[in-house]
């Protein structure tokens, strides 16, 4: 995967502009701080984050669940 393959989708949440993507069964949003910046961009600065530590932790937790025990139910 390469940032220009990432397809940028655009959405406002309490006035504030954000840049969103799907990734596996995560989605990915970085503020839109200025309307300068192009989508090439937008693309890099979401495969970084994609690529960060945090969401690769979340997409492992997400694909493979912890185990719960009846008895912690």
């Amino acid at each position: 995967m390469k940032p220009k393959d990432l397809k940028v989708f655009y959405e406002t949440k309490d006035e504030i502009k954000f840049a969103c993507t799907y990734w596996n069964t995560l989605k990915i949003k970085v503020k839109v701080l200025e309307d300068s910046k192009t989508e090439e961009e937008l693309q890099i600065e979401l495969f970084t984050k994609i690529k960060s530590p945090t969401i690769q932790e979340t997409h492992k937790l997400v694909r493979n669940p912890p185990t719960i025990n009846s008895e912690e139910i």
